[in-house]
Protein backbone atom coordinates (compact mmCIF):
# COMPACT_ATOMS: atom_id res chain seq x y z
CA UNK A 1 0.00 0.00 0.00
CA UNK A 2 2.02 3.29 -1.39
CA UNK A 3 5.46 3.94 -0.26
CA UNK A 4 4.81 4.00 3.27
CA UNK A 5 5.94 1.86 6.27
CA UNK A 6 5.80 1.98 9.98
CA UNK A 7 8.34 -0.04 10.20
CA UNK A 8 7.02 -2.42 12.86
CA UNK A 9 6.09 -1.84 16.36
CA UNK A 10 8.95 1.60 16.78
CA UNK A 11 7.27 2.50 13.39
CA UNK A 12 4.26 2.97 15.69
CA UNK A 13 5.98 4.00 18.55
CA UNK A 14 7.28 6.79 16.15
CA UNK A 15 3.79 7.87 15.13
CA UNK A 16 2.97 8.19 18.93
CA UNK A 17 6.23 10.39 19.42
CA UNK A 18 5.15 12.66 16.71
CA UNK A 19 1.53 12.96 18.25
CA UNK A 20 2.98 13.89 21.25
CA UNK A 21 4.76 16.68 20.15
CA UNK A 22 1.81 17.86 17.72
CA UNK A 23 0.30 17.95 21.01
CA UNK A 24 2.24 19.69 23.14
CA UNK A 25 3.62 22.93 20.87
CA UNK A 26 -0.38 23.33 20.32
CA UNK A 27 -0.64 23.31 24.09
CA UNK A 28 -3.44 20.83 23.25
CA UNK A 29 -1.58 17.80 25.30
CA UNK A 30 -3.38 16.43 28.55
CA UNK A 31 -0.03 17.35 30.30
CA UNK A 32 0.42 20.86 30.04
CA UNK A 33 -3.02 21.21 28.72
CA UNK A 34 -2.86 24.96 27.97
CA UNK A 35 -5.50 25.77 24.97
CA UNK A 36 -6.41 29.73 24.71
CA UNK A 37 -10.23 28.37 23.52
CA UNK A 38 -10.50 26.20 27.12
CA UNK A 39 -12.66 28.89 28.41
CA UNK A 40 -15.07 29.67 25.89
CA UNK A 41 -15.57 25.62 25.12
CA UNK A 42 -15.91 25.14 28.99
CA UNK A 43 -18.94 27.94 28.96
CA UNK A 44 -20.78 26.90 31.86
CA UNK A 45 -20.06 23.29 32.54
CA UNK A 46 -18.94 21.54 35.62
CA UNK A 47 -17.95 18.22 34.04
CA UNK A 48 -15.90 19.84 31.24
CA UNK A 49 -12.58 17.52 30.92
CA UNK A 50 -9.56 18.53 28.42
CA UNK A 51 -8.54 17.24 25.28
CA UNK A 52 -7.96 13.39 24.81
CA UNK A 53 -5.24 12.10 22.15
CA UNK A 54 -5.97 9.60 19.16
CA UNK A 55 -5.37 5.69 19.74
CA UNK A 56 -3.77 3.58 17.20
CA UNK A 57 -3.80 -0.11 16.75
CA UNK A 58 -0.01 -1.69 17.42
CA UNK A 59 -0.62 -2.80 13.65
CA UNK A 60 -1.48 0.29 11.75
CA UNK A 61 0.12 0.15 8.72
CA UNK A 62 1.21 -3.23 8.96
CA UNK A 63 0.51 -6.86 7.28
CA UNK A 64 -0.09 -5.47 3.96
CA UNK A 65 -2.90 -3.66 4.87
CA UNK A 66 -3.95 -0.05 4.25
CA UNK A 67 -3.87 2.77 6.48
CA UNK A 68 -7.17 3.90 7.83
CA UNK A 69 -7.75 6.51 10.00
CA UNK A 70 -11.09 7.26 11.50
CA UNK A 71 -11.97 10.62 12.06
CA UNK A 72 -15.16 11.02 14.54
CA UNK A 73 -17.04 14.04 17.10
CA UNK A 74 -16.23 14.62 20.39
CA UNK A 75 -14.61 12.29 22.73
CA UNK A 76 -17.30 11.66 25.10
CA UNK A 77 -17.32 10.52 28.81
CA UNK A 78 -13.55 10.50 29.23
CA UNK A 79 -10.57 10.20 32.45
CA UNK A 80 -10.46 12.98 34.60
CA UNK A 81 -6.90 11.92 34.73
CA UNK A 82 -4.41 13.18 32.02
CA UNK A 83 -2.94 10.11 31.94
CA UNK A 84 -6.20 7.97 30.76
CA UNK A 85 -6.30 10.59 27.98
CA UNK A 86 -2.75 10.29 26.03
CA UNK A 87 -2.17 8.41 23.41
CA UNK A 88 -3.49 5.09 23.54
CA UNK A 89 -1.83 1.97 21.24
CA UNK A 90 -4.29 -0.63 20.81
CA UNK A 91 -4.00 -4.60 20.61
CA UNK A 92 -5.46 -7.44 21.14
CA UNK A 93 -6.29 -6.94 25.29
CA UNK A 94 -8.39 -3.98 24.18
CA UNK A 95 -10.59 -5.99 22.17
CA UNK A 96 -12.75 -7.66 25.50
CA UNK A 97 -14.10 -3.98 26.12
CA UNK A 98 -15.54 -4.21 21.70
CA UNK A 99 -16.43 -7.60 22.71
CA UNK A 100 -18.44 -6.91 25.89
CA UNK A 101 -20.37 -3.96 24.35
CA UNK A 102 -23.86 -4.93 25.45
CA UNK A 103 -24.95 -2.90 23.02
CA UNK A 104 -23.88 -3.80 19.26
CA UNK A 105 -25.26 -0.18 17.97
CA UNK A 106 -22.39 1.89 19.92
CA UNK A 107 -20.16 3.82 18.04
CA UNK A 108 -17.20 2.01 18.91
CA UNK A 109 -18.19 -1.90 17.85
CA UNK A 110 -19.56 -0.27 14.77
CA UNK A 111 -16.81 1.39 14.11
CA UNK A 112 -15.09 -2.02 14.51
CA UNK A 113 -17.87 -3.88 11.85
CA UNK A 114 -17.25 -0.38 9.08
CA UNK A 115 -13.41 -1.18 9.52
CA UNK A 116 -13.31 -5.44 10.01
CA UNK A 117 -15.50 -5.25 6.29
CA UNK A 118 -12.99 -2.86 4.57
CA UNK A 119 -10.13 -5.16 5.65
CA UNK A 120 -11.73 -8.24 4.97
CA UNK A 121 -11.50 -7.45 1.02
CA UNK A 122 -7.43 -6.79 1.60
CA UNK A 123 -7.15 -9.83 3.79
CA UNK A 124 -9.94 -12.24 3.76
CA UNK A 125 -9.11 -14.36 6.76
CA UNK A 126 -8.81 -11.42 8.83
CA UNK A 127 -10.10 -12.50 12.29
CA UNK A 128 -12.66 -10.03 13.87
CA UNK A 129 -10.25 -10.15 17.24
CA UNK A 130 -7.88 -8.72 15.67
CA UNK A 131 -9.45 -5.32 13.78
CA UNK A 132 -8.47 -3.02 16.63
CA UNK A 133 -5.27 -3.49 15.89
CA UNK A 134 -4.81 -2.12 11.97
CA UNK A 135 -6.51 1.12 12.15
CA UNK A 136 -6.76 4.85 14.22
CA UNK A 137 -9.17 6.77 15.61
CA UNK A 138 -9.18 10.59 16.43
CA UNK A 139 -12.08 13.27 17.73
CA UNK A 140 -12.93 16.18 15.40
CA UNK A 141 -13.30 17.94 19.34
CA UNK A 142 -10.36 17.28 21.12
CA UNK A 143 -12.46 18.08 25.26
CA UNK A 144 -15.69 16.84 26.32
CA UNK A 145 -18.56 18.56 27.76
CA UNK A 146 -20.14 15.32 29.47
CA UNK A 147 -23.43 15.61 28.45
CA UNK A 148 -25.99 14.13 29.49
CA UNK A 149 -26.75 10.82 27.38
CA UNK A 150 -23.04 10.84 25.56
CA UNK A 151 -25.05 13.59 23.44
CA UNK A 152 -22.42 15.66 21.61
CA UNK A 153 -20.37 18.99 22.66
CA UNK A 154 -21.50 22.43 21.96
CA UNK A 155 -20.56 23.63 18.18
CA UNK A 156 -18.28 25.82 19.98
CA UNK A 157 -15.52 22.84 20.42
CA UNK A 158 -15.73 21.51 16.82
CA UNK A 159 -14.75 25.18 15.52
CA UNK A 160 -11.92 26.11 18.09
CA UNK A 161 -9.76 22.63 16.80
CA UNK A 162 -10.57 22.66 13.06
CA UNK A 163 -7.33 24.64 13.09
CA UNK A 164 -5.64 21.64 14.74
CA UNK A 165 -6.84 18.52 12.89
CA UNK A 166 -5.08 18.81 9.46
CA UNK A 167 -1.81 18.64 10.64
CA UNK A 168 -2.56 15.77 13.08
CA UNK A 169 -4.28 13.53 10.19
CA UNK A 170 -1.05 14.29 8.06
CA UNK A 171 0.89 12.76 11.25
CA UNK A 172 -1.42 9.33 10.28
CA UNK A 173 -0.34 9.81 6.29
CA UNK A 174 -3.65 8.03 6.19
CA UNK A 175 -4.35 5.90 2.49
CA UNK A 176 -8.45 5.51 3.35
CA UNK A 177 -9.93 8.07 5.47
CA UNK A 178 -13.73 7.58 7.67
CA UNK A 179 -15.75 10.97 8.58
CA UNK A 180 -18.50 9.82 11.45
CA UNK A 181 -20.56 13.05 11.14
CA UNK A 182 -21.22 16.42 9.92
CA UNK A 183 -18.21 18.15 11.99
CA UNK A 184 -15.66 15.47 10.69
CA UNK A 185 -17.06 16.14 7.41
CA UNK A 186 -16.29 19.45 7.55
CA UNK A 187 -12.94 19.88 8.28
CA UNK A 188 -12.09 17.80 4.95
CA UNK A 189 -14.33 19.31 2.64
CA UNK A 190 -13.12 22.92 4.01
CA UNK A 191 -9.28 21.89 4.82
CA UNK A 192 -8.32 19.27 2.12
CA UNK A 193 -7.63 19.86 -1.62
CA UNK A 194 -9.78 17.40 -3.27
CA UNK A 195 -7.48 15.98 -5.97
CA UNK A 196 -10.84 14.27 -7.47
CA UNK A 197 -14.56 13.44 -6.75
CA UNK A 198 -17.66 11.63 -8.50
CA UNK A 199 -20.98 10.27 -7.82
CA UNK A 200 -21.14 6.49 -7.08
CA UNK A 201 -24.77 4.98 -7.66
CA UNK A 202 -25.17 1.88 -5.39
CA UNK A 203 -28.10 0.29 -7.63
CA UNK A 204 -28.23 -2.81 -4.71
CA UNK A 205 -29.10 0.10 -1.65
CA UNK A 206 -30.75 2.85 -4.05
CA UNK A 207 -27.74 5.48 -2.83
CA UNK A 208 -26.41 7.53 -4.62
CA UNK A 209 -23.29 10.08 -2.78
CA UNK A 210 -19.71 12.03 -3.75
CA UNK A 211 -16.81 9.75 -3.29
CA UNK A 212 -14.03 11.87 -3.05
CA UNK A 213 -9.75 11.23 -3.15
CA UNK A 214 -8.18 14.26 -1.30
CA UNK A 215 -4.42 15.08 -1.35
CA UNK A 216 -2.27 14.61 2.43
CA UNK A 217 0.07 17.05 3.00
CA UNK A 218 2.56 14.55 3.08
CA UNK A 219 2.19 14.19 -0.66
CA UNK A 220 0.01 11.40 -1.02
CA UNK A 221 -3.82 10.96 -1.91
CA UNK A 222 -6.51 9.11 0.85
CA UNK A 223 -10.03 7.93 -0.29
CA UNK A 224 -12.16 9.60 1.68
CA UNK A 225 -15.15 8.09 3.04
CA UNK A 226 -18.40 9.26 4.83
CA UNK A 227 -20.76 7.95 7.09
CA UNK A 228 -23.28 9.14 9.51
CA UNK A 229 -22.16 8.83 12.59
CA UNK A 230 -23.59 5.41 14.34
CA UNK A 231 -25.26 6.95 17.46
CA UNK A 232 -27.71 8.82 14.66
CA UNK A 233 -29.49 5.66 15.01
CA UNK A 234 -31.17 7.62 17.56
CA UNK A 235 -32.76 10.17 15.20
CA UNK A 236 -34.29 8.07 12.76
CA UNK A 237 -32.16 5.11 11.96
CA UNK A 238 -30.34 6.75 9.45
CA UNK A 239 -26.87 5.16 10.17
CA UNK A 240 -28.76 1.12 10.24
CA UNK A 241 -30.17 2.34 6.89
CA UNK A 242 -26.80 2.89 5.54
CA UNK A 243 -24.89 0.32 7.51
CA UNK A 244 -25.15 -2.53 4.29
CA UNK A 245 -24.31 0.15 1.98
CA UNK A 246 -21.47 1.19 3.56
CA UNK A 247 -19.96 -2.85 4.58
CA UNK A 248 -20.86 -3.89 1.07
CA UNK A 249 -19.95 -1.23 -1.14
CA UNK A 250 -17.09 1.04 0.12
CA UNK A 251 -14.57 -2.23 0.66
CA UNK A 252 -14.84 -2.64 -3.19
CA UNK A 253 -13.94 1.06 -3.90
CA UNK A 254 -10.97 0.97 -1.13
CA UNK A 255 -9.71 -2.41 -2.66
CA UNK A 256 -9.94 -0.19 -6.67
CA UNK A 257 -8.74 2.61 -5.33
CA UNK A 258 -5.48 1.39 -3.53
CA UNK A 259 -5.08 -1.05 -7.12
CA UNK A 260 -4.98 1.88 -8.83
CA UNK A 261 -7.98 0.86 -10.86
CA UNK A 262 -10.68 3.45 -9.55
CA UNK A 263 -9.66 7.38 -9.81
CA UNK A 264 -12.58 9.52 -9.60
CA UNK A 265 -12.82 12.09 -12.34
CA UNK A 266 -11.04 15.87 -11.28
CA UNK A 267 -13.96 17.87 -10.00
CA UNK A 268 -15.65 20.54 -11.43
CA UNK A 269 -13.68 24.00 -11.19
Amino acid sequence: MGGFDMGGATGVERLKASLNQYYMEHKIHPHGFACPHRDVCAGTSDQFVEAKMPSIGDRYGQDGLPRILVVSLDPGDEGDEPKDRTVHIRSTDDWSFVQAQENKNSHWYRTHELVHALLLRFKPDLPWEEVTRYFAHTNSAKCSQRKDGNRKADPVLFRNCRAYIPGEIALFDPEIIITQGNEAWYILERSFEKVSAEEHCCENHGITETISVVAVPTGGLALWLHTYHPTWDRYGGYFSRYKPHYCECYPEIAWRFLQGQYLPRTPHT
